[in-house]
Order: C-alpha cells, then sequence, then structure tokens
C-alpha cells in the first residue's frame, strides 16, 4: 500500500511540473578559437591574476564556458557579464608568443595598446559576441552567444 501511495504521489508531482505556466530561458556562452594559435586567457583583478574564469582553448576549439537556465524568458548570465560580477578589470589573451590586453567596463590603465571596453573586439564587451536564438517558443527561450578568435586578433596581438 505505501509503494502504491508514492507512485500516486510521484505522478502527481510529474504532472503538476509537467503543466506549469512558467516562463524559463537558457543562455550557453561559448569560446571558439579560429585564430590559428592555441588561445590562453589570463584574467585580473587589481594585478592579480584570478585563476575562477581563465581558459585555455586549442587550434580550432570551441568551448562552452557559461550556461545560465533559469526562470523567466530574455538573455540570461553571460560569460561577460559573470566576468564583470567578479570584478576582473582586464585580461591578457595570449596567442603562443604574442599577447593583447582588453581592459574591462570602465577600466583604464597604462597600455596605449589595450583594447579598451567599447572596442568591437574586447571580450569584456556583450556587443563583441555573436548572439543567436536557438529556440523560441511562447514559454522558452534557448541562445547562444559566441565570441570568436581569429586570424585578425592574432595579427593585432603584440
Amino acid at each position: 500500500m505505501k509503494v502504491q501511495t508514492a507512485i500516486v504521489y510521484l505522478a502527481n508531482l510529474v504532472l503538476l511540473l509537467g503543466c506549469t505556466d512558467q516562463e524559463w530561458h537558457e543562455t550557453t556562452s561559448i569560446l571558439e578559437n579560429q585564430s590559428g594559435y592555441q588561445v590562453s586567457i589570463s584574467y585580473y583583478k587589481n594585478g592579480s591574476i584570478d585563476t575562477e574564469f581563465s581558459q585555455v582553448l586549442n587550434i580550432n576549439e570551441s568551448k562552452e564556458v557559461l550556461v545560465d537556465a533559469d526562470a523567466g524568458k530574455g538573455r540570461g548570465l553571460t560569460y561577460p557579464t559573470s566576468i564583470q560580477g567578479g570584478e576582473i578589470d582586464s585580461a591578457v589573451v595570449s596567442f603562443d608568443n604574442r599577447k593583447a590586453v582588453h581592459y574591462g567596463y570602465n577600466k583604464t590603465g597604462r597600455n596605449v595598446n589595450a583594447i579598451i571596453f567599447t572596442d568591437p573586439r574586447n571580450i569584456f564587451n556583450l556587443d563583441s559576441y555573436t548572439e543567436r536564438i536557438i529556440l523560441e517558443t511562447k514559454k522558452r527561450e534557448e541562445r547562444e552567444v559566441k565570441y570568436t578568435f581569429t586570424q585578425k586578433d592574432y595579427t593585432n596581438a603584440e
């Protein structure tokens, strides 16, 4: 009898959860390396390296770096907003023997060759990412945001 009661409760729970009117979104952030060189990204907070968000991408590798799934509609948390929420102020992107410095939002430094936040190739700036809707229904949205390192990024690095 206890088993039958448990099964009935479980079946009702499944039906209840399956018939929700709640909206849902999922945002997947991807880093892609099409530069022809291995890419290493080191992040800095107050002048010290912060390894929490650091990444290494092999040649032609595409890596999911953050998946945010939650109630509601619209774009969820993305990799660049997550980095900034971690109070990261700059990043060094290394392509084998070349480096490029990226400054975060409202951050400045002494490196005159650094890629500032408003630059269309800045890794902190969500506008530097391509966005694609994967699924859009009345109650669910799935999207992907992707930053792609290119040969030009390597050429522009020092």
